[in-house]
């Protein structure tokens, strides 16, 4: 193939680069909990549709979230974690009483 053809190829395939809107990187919840600092209030966590109480969470090593628990401590898989729930239980409870 001469020089011209594989330039006019490198072009049209550029520009159907270019022509595909840009996807926004979809952002998941175990990247969000790996930037969490250890001891963040966290209240409730859904985890492949279940809702687990916690009271905070404590650290992410190797694809494993950890929370605590009534005063132990809980392993989930960061990858099977839907939904994190901000926050102290107790307030959230102060409130529903009031």
């Amino acid at each position: 193939m001469g020089k011209r053809k594989n330039c006019e190829m490198a072009h049209a395939e550029n520009t159907a680069a270019e022509a595909k809107p840009k996807r926004k990187k979809v952002k998941k919840v175990k990247d969000l909990i790996k930037k969490l600092p250890p001891g963040y209030p966290v209240s409730r966590i859904m985890v492949k549709g279940a809702t687990e109480d916690v009271t905070m969470f404590l650290n992410e090593k190797d694809g494993l979230a950890y929370f605590n628990v009534d005063g132990q401590v809980g392993a989930y898989e960061a990858r099977n974690i839907n939904g994190i729930l901000f926050g102290a239980a107790e307030a959230a409870e102060e409130e529903e009483e009031a």
